[in-house]
């Protein structure tokens, strides 16, 4: 499981947050800009950017599953770690952010 694990955090997560990263500089920026109040713009960027992102690799990369089906990972499974990846990564550059307000 922790071999699978580190394939899934190595591969499909570098690619994926390659995507995302964007939506998380849009997010960031409009946090620095605008303080906490605008907290829930970033949470609606990151919103609308992942399920943009879902729906890309679902559609058109969608060949990259294949790999992961073969060492027995489903997509709930990578999207639920992609998920919690991309919560702790936006949570801590928040911080950060944060602090240099």
């Amino acid at each position: 499981m922790l071999f699978r694990l580190s394939i899934v955090l190595r591969y499909f997560t570098k690619h994926f947050m390659a995507y995302n990263l964007v939506f998380t500089a849009v997010g960031l920026f409009t946090y620095w800009m605008y303080g906490p109040v605008e907290l829930a713009a970033v949470f609606w960027t990151k919103v609308i950017g992942y399920a943009s992102i879902v729906t890309y690799f679902h559609f058109y990369k969608g060949n990259t599953f294949l790999f992961f089906n073969n060492i027995h990972l489903t997509r709930a499974q990578l999207l639920v770690l992609s998920i919690l990846v991309d919560i702790f990564c936006t949570t801590g550059l928040l911080l950060f952010v944060d602090s240099l307000i």
